[in-house]
């Protein structure tokens, strides 16, 4: 079933999944769904139950046409749609599964919400390092220019991209996800909108490994062993600050939202 959200002329879309009184919020990845968290309630205890949020400019998470997407989302937005949305459940403690792109949004919550987390898993999490790409091309006027022409003319990147892959600089993995993501006009659009409304989305990670260590919050990172685009050499820094083994590997890439890896998580007791 799904419902909205909305504070003020912001509103975020969700669906629910399964039944409970114990809400597991879920962030997805980039160019992705809410509805991609349904395999998971397979693996939820008893009482639990999904609130799968659409990031804005998924599913019917829109941002408002009279704000232009560089006027990003402010943390504190980000913490009062949270905040009302655990409130219509009369929910004052939550858990959160995240993928990819969503990774980012997680850790960004659990810093926001640090005395009301239970639990947290993160597959193929990004927010573990801030991408350069990403600050150039968002943070500088500059980058937007360069980004505002890859926009209109794509093989600029494109055709340096299969020059790379040509050399063997990349793998073919890297190299279909950069064509995945910047081959069609309206794609690269989204690329630019999501960097730019979720630019503030850097969580503090030491006082986050802080947290975590100090408050019990059971945390794990689920990577894939071959994934290139967010490899789990990204999650390696973070580990090395908690105090307990959170980093695990699965036999698989980027692609982790299937039954496989539920199957997984359940059989090495990951949530």
């Amino acid at each position: 079933m799904y419902k909205r959200v909305e504070e003020g002329s912001l509103a975020l879309e969700y669906l629910i999944i399964g039944e409970g009184h114990h809400p597991v919020l879920a962030f997805h990845g980039f160019g992705r769904e809410a509805k991609d968290f349904i395999p998971f309630q397979a693996m939820l205890k008893e009482d639990q139950f999904i609130i799968s949020v659409n990031l804005f400019q998924h599913g019917n998470s829109d941002w408002p046409a009279s704000r232009n997407v560089q006027d990003h989302l402010r943390l504190e937005e980000h913490n009062a749609l949270i905040t009302s949305l655990l409130s219509s459940f009369n929910a004052d403690r939550f858990s959160m599964l995240a993928y990819s792109m969503g990774g980012r949004v997680a850790l960004t919550t659990l810093s926001l919400f640090r005395d009301s987390v239970d639990q947290v898993l993160l597959i193929a999490p990004d927010g573990f390092r801030k991408s350069k790409l990403n600050a150039f091309a968002i943070d500088t006027a500059i980058g937007r220019s360069v980004y505002k022409m890859i926009l209109k003319r794509p093989n600029l990147l494109l055709k340096p991209t299969d020059w790379a892959r040509n050399m063997k600089l990349i793998d073919h993995k890297l190299h279909r996800f950069v064509h995945v993501h910047m081959g069609e006009a309206a794609t690269r659009q989204l690329v630019f909108d999501a960097w730019s409304i979720y630019k503030e989305f850097h969580p503090p990670l030491p006082a986050l490994a802080d947290q975590i260590n100090g408050e019990k919050i059971k945390f794990n990172m689920l990577f894939g062993k071959t994934d290139s685009v967010i490899p789990s050499s990204w999650g390696a820094p973070f580990q090395a600050l908690l105090n307990h083994q959170a980093l695990h590997l699965i036999d698989s890439g980027h692609q982790l939202m299937n039954e496989q890896t539920v199957a997984h998580i359940m059989e090495h007791k990951l949530w």
